[in-house]
């Protein structure tokens, strides 16, 4: 070590100026497996002469830096990089099973690659890097430099293992010491669970030392509301409306300071990450006023959903959807940001922000049946014409009749309209007469037609009148 690593913080993490040789790792990896004592490596055991009379004899002194219990835990979790965590695929690459507990490593800008592995007979590790400081980063024969070393040091241990299989995999397993015990807490505090931590789902289980185990119940959580404004979190206001509001559980930083949490700055970055999703939010995390009312939204309609995006101001929480001025939904601005609409109408949205302030309108826009209910009046006006021009024909063959029946009437109706003879009486009239009587039929049915026309016209300016109205 040099003299800048006794004062450099983040040397317990290996951030060391010059860093370590393999074998002063290794040596300190052992002392897990040892129980807690440090006992310096070394080559030669004893040196014993030709005639049996030993010349040398290694003595170990081993000095005691954890206690067993200690030992025992960072075992039990580095049993974790092997089994399920980053050291996984060592397993695959070996020719026995043992009790292993181990530990990865990178150092800064990819220089080193570390790993260090102990099971109950011996402690081994390799490490991956060039003689001077460079990046290691990138692939070889398709493997990245964790890859790389991790390979490289079962390759080295299963070769010992051929050579001395009882001493490689011994057939026992760390043995737990006493005063080890089992404890639920709360997965925040590391508290004995409440009852609001039980219903946040955040209770764990793991082993303690027996004397540091968690003695006093758990005070983090306080019942409250929040907002959610796209993936975030907010505590609710009192002046927030309580259509964008969720219930749930809100961490008291009150509470921060006596579990060494007082300079936390995002309460919620403290639950764990599996339950992030949760109905967990940090007290402190709040929304400020802007002291406006919200821009107003633009938005589409498309496939018969409105859609629209984020609000650009922080401070909205949430969204109401008109129909034909009446409010048919309010939507959180953590949710899905589109409505589907459902029988025609004209729609818009409003922004709606932490203090209730809701902004103006956005543009109006149409759904689809609106059209076809326009299509449906178009064909009840073309059938009322022709019900018209059917009543003005009957109209026609009376005045026809009048003016004198053909004498094969009785005889033979269905010609008496037909145009292949003309009949003696069609013969004898006024050819300015019957030009008269065919205009005034003409003009009888153009006013008819303006009169039904007329009565859909209002109709129609009646119901814009009642649209506005409710607008």
């Amino acid at each position: 070590m040099t003299k800048g690593d006794y004062s450099n913080l983040a040397v317990s993490l290996g951030a060391m100026e010059k860093g370590v040789t393999v074998e002063e790792n290794v040596n300190a990896y052992g002392t897990f497996a040892n129980s807690g004592e440090f006992i310096d490596a070394y080559m030669i055991d004893k040196i014993v002469s030709k005639d049996g009379k030993v010349i040398y004899q290694h003595k170990v002194k081993p000095v005691d830096v954890f206690s067993p219990q200690a030992a025992y835990l960072t075992l039990d979790m580095m049993r974790d990089v092997v089994n399920s965590g980053t050291a996984a695929s060592v397993r695959n690459r070996l020719a026995f099973s043992s009790d292993w507990a181990g530990k990865t490593g990178t150092s800064q800008n990819y220089w080193d690659a570390w790993f260090v592995a102990s099971n109950p007979n011996v402690s081994f590790g390799t490490w991956l890097g060039y003689d001077k400081p460079k990046s290691l980063q990138g692939t070889y024969n398709g493997l990245e430099y964790n890859k790389r070393n991790l390979y490289y040091w079962a390759d080295l241990i299963n070769a010992a293992y051929k050579v001395d299989p009882k001493l490689i995999d011994p057939d026992k397993r760390f043995e737990m010491p006493g005063g080890i015990v089992s404890r639920s807490f709360c997965g925040v505090s590391g508290l004995l669970p409440s009852s609001s931590c039980q219903k946040a789902g955040l209770v764990k289980s793991d082993l303690f030392i027996a004397k540091y185990a968690p003695s006093r119940a758990d005070d983090s959580f306080i019942d409250g509301q929040y907002v959610s404004v796209g993936s975030k979190r907010y505590a609710a206001l009192p002046q927030t409306p309580g259509e964008f509001k969720s219930g749930g559980f809100m961490l008291n930083p009150d509470s921060f300071a006596d579990i060494g949490l007082r300079y936390v700055v995002d309460p919620g970055s403290v639950i764990p990450g599996a339950e992030k999703s949760g109905n967990v939010v940090g007290a402190t995390a709040k929304l400020n006023d802007n002291g406006k009312a919200p821009d107003p939204l633009s938005i589409t309609i498309s496939n018969g959903k409105i859609t629209w995006g984020l609000h650009h101001e922080g401070d909205v929480v949430g969204y109401r959807v008109y129909k034909d001025g009446k409010k048919v939904a309010s939507i959180n601005a953590g949710e899905n940001l589109v409505y589907k609409v459902g029988s025609g109408g004209s729609y818009y949205v409003t922004a709606v922000d932490i203090v209730g302030k809701e902004s103006a309108a956005s543009q109006h826009v149409e759904s689809g049946a609106k059209k076809t209910s326009s299509k449906e009046d178009s064909t009840k006006n073309k059938d009322d014409r022709g019900k018209d021009k059917i009543v003005n024909e009957g109209k026609k063959t009376d005045s026809k009749e009048e003016n004198g029946p053909d004498k094969n009437t009785d005889k033979q109706p269905e010609k008496d309209i037909q145009p292949e003879k003309e009949t003696e009486t069609d013969q004898q009239k006024d050819p300015v007469q019957e030009k008269d009587q065919n205009k005034e039929n003409a003009d009888k049915e153009i006013q008819g037609n303006d009169k039904d026309q007329g009565t859909v016209n209002d109709q129609e300016q009646e119901t814009d009148k009642a649209e506005d109205e409710e607008e």
